[in-house]
């Protein structure tokens, strides 16, 4: 960054009670961090729109930002987590769910149950393993992963919390004898279990443990009373870069309905070097 300046992150965020106070909230953010010493704030409000009113870039209409933003200087920028997600119904019974799959993904999750593998919910006393096994899907799969810091203070902070309606996140495993074949970092919170991170061993996948790992998380979810799982991220613009194609395909395989959100918006407290910061990342990412 510039002189070392920073920025504030509001990720997925800020979370409004009643949607139609998100613009006084995003002023009231606005001008709370003006003397931060900040570039600028970065927002993701979690308003969702329906995909059929986006524009051909990709975007919503001036005047659906406009509708919950206000015109209190928040400008779109690129997306940082995902625009689009999916969303499983976990209220139908275990046949239904099952039936809503793709045949190929019903067909693996039926592969993954006769393996003798087993499923298990941990918390960060799983950390190091996780770690060893993002970062080999990391280097496999090509893909930037957090410091281990990140993936630490998450589990730490909410990895002993009950799963209740409160903020809570644990490690789904699945384990062939004691070797971990995959597993995720989800976050349960308000009825909903979300998906957020994921690796997989390069041995054993034959035995289709990530199929497992969902199927299982699910089930459970759905037994403590959970409504939905959240796959957290997809993109089925054609134009998607070819990783996300294949992420994509997996993800609704599963069935389940497509959330668009409003995307990513920041409010530049130093315009001149904010735009020279856009202009600079701009031409790193090519």
């Amino acid at each position: 960054m510039p002189l070392n300046n920073k920025y504030i992150y509001v990720p997925r965020g800020p979370l409004v009670l009643d949607s139609t106070y998100l613009s006084d909230v995003l002023s009231a953010l606005a001008e709370y961090y003006q003397g931060s010493g900040s570039m600028f704030l970065r927002v993701e409000p979690p308003i969702t729109v329906p995909r059929s009113s986006f524009l051909a870039n990709g975007k919503p209409p001036i005047n659906t930002r406009n509708q919950w933003l206000g015109t209190s200087g928040y400008i779109r920028t690129i997306s940082i987590q995902p625009a689009a997600t999916l969303l499983t119904d976990l209220s139908p019974n275990e046949s239904e769910l099952f039936k809503a799959m793709h045949p190929k993904t019903r067909y693996n999750v039926n592969l993954s149950l006769k393996k003798n593998l087993t499923w298990q919910l941990s918390g960060k006393e799983a950390l190091a393993e996780f770690w060893q096994l993002i970062n080999s899907t990391a280097a496999r799969d090509n893909f930037k992963i957090h410091a281990f810091s990140h993936y630490k203070d998450l589990l730490e902070c909410f990895g002993t919390q009950p799963l209740s309606n409160e903020l809570a996140i644990r490690l789904a495993l699945v384990k062939s004898g004691t070797t971990i074949l995959a597993a995720s970092l989800t976050i349960w919170y308000q009825g909903v279990v979300t998906y957020l991170h994921g690796a997989s061993a390069n041995e054993g996948r034959e035995l289709m443990p990530t199929y497992l790992l969902h199927w299982r998380t699910m089930l459970e979810a759905k037994k403590l009373g959970y409504k939905f799982y959240d796959w957290w991220g997809i993109n089925t613009n054609k134009h998607s870069a070819p990783g996300w194609k294949g992420i994509t395909r997996f993800k609704t395989g599963w069935g389940g309905k497509e959330i668009n959100y409003l995307g990513t918006f920041d409010y530049a407290y130093d315009k001149g070097w904010y735009w020279l910061y856009k202009l600079v990342r701009g031409a790193v990412r090519g």
